[in-house]
């Protein structure tokens, strides 16, 4: 599996320690319904403190991603919990107002909100920003200029063509 770790037994004699450290209160499912088929396709986040003592740095919590598929984790560390939030959060508005808005301006049904959020965030990423002196969110991350000449109002009236097949 990995170079340079000798191969070793796990022991068959339980180690009160290591059942106080995994302690939790809630049960957490061992297996998922659905896993992730790729990487980055599915990521769990998760903050976990306040940790006490605090670190020589005085950071108190963590900050973890876990890819699905891979199972491999990022970690940040943080002196607040505040520290997670606010960027995220003011984002999350953005989007919400915008899906609340396309969904009413269309009055289509409150149920394809996943398609509204999806379709906003993708216009959000090509769009300027001033928070971003260098162009889009889209093209900061990928170093491309994003093409837009293809974008369509929200739940306009689309015909798709399908091909007869004998």
């Amino acid at each position: 599996m990995v170079i340079g770790l000798p191969s070793m037994k796990t022991p068959k004699a339980i180690c009160t320690i290591c059942l106080m450290g995994k302690q939790h209160r809630d049960v957490i499912p061992k297996k998922s319904s659905w896993r992730a088929s790729m990487k980055l396709q599915l990521i769990h986040a998760d903050v976990c403190g306040t940790i006490s003592p605090a670190s020589h740095s005085n950071k108190r919590y963590f900050l973890s991603f876990v890819d699905d598929y891979s199972r491999k984790t990022w970690i940040y560390f943080l002196h607040a919990k505040s520290e997670t939030n606010g960027v995220a959060e003011h984002n999350n508005r953005t989007i919400m107002n915008a899906v609340r808005a396309v969904l009413h301006d269309k009055q289509v049904p409150k149920a394809i909100w996943p398609e509204a959020i999806r379709w906003c965030v993708h216009v959000q990423n090509r769009s300027p920003t001033s928070l971003v002196d260098q162009g889009t969110p889209k093209e900061v991350w990928s170093r491309v200029k994003p093409c837009v000449d293809y974008f369509r109002t929200f739940g306009c009236v689309a015909h798709v063509h399908i091909l007869y097949q004998k």
